[in-house]
């Protein structure tokens, strides 16, 4: 079977795909697009990332994948605009290009079709990265909106220092930045999107005063506005929190659940292998720094 035909049966297994969301295939093509490559070859094998970094695609390679399904762009800039790279001869950009022409991979973005949904739950669609962080943290029966997007759950009571691990074991991440008194007991537990300063984040803000939200998972954070907010709600002796990890670091766990349902999507029987390229992080001490 052709890339273009994995990739094209691949994105007919989700929401968009189908036809079954508000959101267009040509909205949806803008940002997933190919990345890089020559989708006309056979596929001789999957791999799945959470970004085509180099050393993902040399461990694509030494497993056999011509084809690496990511995430989240490849050259480092939203929709991989290469241009500004060609022009000015950049060192790294000429190295991962000839990398990637020496490997002859093909890199396809699976953004906008794998946030749109995937089938489970006996068909209902649920966005395919939330719903693999939900997955990883087996929080399903604590899932309190039955939503589109598993964002909003009710666990037991729990100190946000203990909810860190949970979630550092499950994502196999090697620390946390914690807003808030780390033995502050929480229950209810919010997972928004970015939280990149505007209107938003006063709508947020706004969320979890009036829904008694006690901690916020943002896939990404800024330091002010809803953080500032945070951290005066804790100096004041609410149970208020922030835990954040890292968009990638999230997300990545997406990539991973891809696997389990790429042999149903595709229909025939091709290597698939995930690749984890890990803690975007390493943490120092103050000592170590």
């Amino acid at each position: 079977m052709k890339i273009s035909e994995v990739i094209e049966r691949v994105k007919q297994y989700t929401k968009v795909g189908r036809g079954l969301s508000t959101e267009t295939r040509a909205t949806a093509d803008i940002t997933d697009h190919i990345l890089f490559g020559d989708t006309s070859q056979e596929c001789k094998g999957i791999a799945t990332a959470i970004w085509a970094s180099t050393d993902v695609i040399k461990a694509a390679v030494g497993r056999g994948a011509n084809l690496i399904i990511v995430h989240e762009a490849l050259f480092w800039n939203h929709g991989d605009k290469t241009q500004w790279l060609e022009e000015e001869q950049n060192d790294a950009y000429l190295q991962k290009i000839a990398l990637l022409k020496r490997t002859n991979v093909v890199v396809w973005r699976d953004h906008e079709y794998v946030h749109s949904g995937i089938p489970v739950d006996g068909g209902k669609y649920r966005d395919g990265i939330y719903y693999a962080i939900q997955q990883a943290l087996g929080w399903g029966k604590y899932n309190v909106d039955d939503a589109e997007r598993p964002s909003r759950f009710t666990i037991p009571a729990t100190p946000v220092c203990e909810v860190a691990q949970t979630v550092m074991s499950a994502l196999h991440l090697g620390g946390a930045k914690l807003v808030g008194r780390p033995n502050t007991k929480i229950e209810q537990v919010y997972f928004p999107l970015h939280i990149l300063s505007g209107d938003k984040d006063s709508q947020l803000i706004s969320k979890i005063n009036r829904e008694n939200i006690q901690l916020i998972i943002p896939l990404e954070v800024i330091d002010y506005t809803t953080t500032e907010y945070l951290a005066d709600c804790s100096e004041m002796g609410m149970s208020k929190a922030m835990l954040t990890f890292g968009h990638f670091n999230l997300e990545e766990v997406g990539m991973k659940y891809l696997v389990s349902y790429l042999p149903k999507a595709v229909g025939v029987d091709l290597p698939v292998t995930f690749i984890r390229e890990g803690d975007m992080y390493h943490y120092l001490s103050p000592k170590e720094a």
